[in-house]
């Protein structure tokens, strides 16, 4: 795929604000995974959820849940 299906929906939006907040550390990856996620599903895009549960866990570097 070398085009977003879909590049006015609002997820995409947000999932592209999201990745630039992600670039400059304003936001955790985790997020920005979400944010990509959520509008892969709007656009019709099929993904495959593979980083396993228990990451925060393992990269306390992270900020938690609770901390978003």
């Amino acid at each position: 795929m070398s085009d977003w299906p879909c590049d006015d929906g609002e997820e995409y939006v947000a999932a592209v604000k999201a990745c630039v907040d992600a670039i400059s550390g304003k936001i955790a990856p985790e997020q920005f995974r979400e944010a990509l996620l959520r509008a892969a599903e709007e656009a019709g895009i099929a993904a495959l959820c593979l980083v396993p549960q228990g990451v925060a866990a393992r990269r306390p570097d992270l900020p938690s849940k609770a901390q978003r």
